[in-house]
């Protein structure tokens, strides 16, 4: 997210690669973790998520949601990836994976919803890397804490597009 805030900043930048990354707000996020890890108080995530979401400069009293203060949501609160994706206008690749404990179905469907088709951006979701990029086995659930090897498909897709 913060790679969008660049481009859209600097305009030398010709290109960016979001990996394994959202649109979406991070307390929507860490609170879609919370409640996988703690589905009974789902009600309470929620609404730290929402308390998160809307904290202002001007309301900081260092209260603390997902592990993060006030003064770090209220300065969060002013990016807006896809705006910026949209007013950067540059060549964008966007890389995530369906097997990401971080990233869930609600991500992949933001980036799809606001970019498929779109000329300038590329969307790529792959089915078996993890939240680092390493080759897992899906079908392995102790895989994504075994050595695993950087897939060759992956850095190729990256030098492709920075050609």
């Amino acid at each position: 997210q913060i790679a969008t805030e660049l481009a859209v900043k600097d305009s030398q930048i010709a290109g960016m690669i979001i990996f394994n990354s959202t649109p979406r707000h991070l307390a929507d996020v860490a609170c879609d973790q919370y409640k996988a890890m703690d589905p009974l108080n789902e009600s309470i995530y929620v609404k730290y998520a929402e308390a998160a979401k809307t904290v202002r400069e001007e309301e900081i009293q260092g209260v603390y949601y997902f592990g993060a203060d006030d003064y770090y949501w209220a300065t969060y609160n002013s990016l807006d990836t896809i705006a910026n994706i949209n007013d950067a206008d540059i060549r964008t690749l966007i890389i995530n994976s369906m097997n990401d404990a971080q990233i869930f179905q609600a991500d992949m469907d933001m980036w799809n919803v606001n970019f498929a088709g779109k000329d300038n951006v590329s969307i790529h979701i792959y089915d078996d890397i993890s939240h680092f990029g390493y080759k897992i086995d899906v079908k392995d659930t102790t895989a994504l804490y075994k050595k695993a090897d950087f897939p060759e498909e992956l850095l190729d897709e990256f030098a492709e597009f920075c050609e």
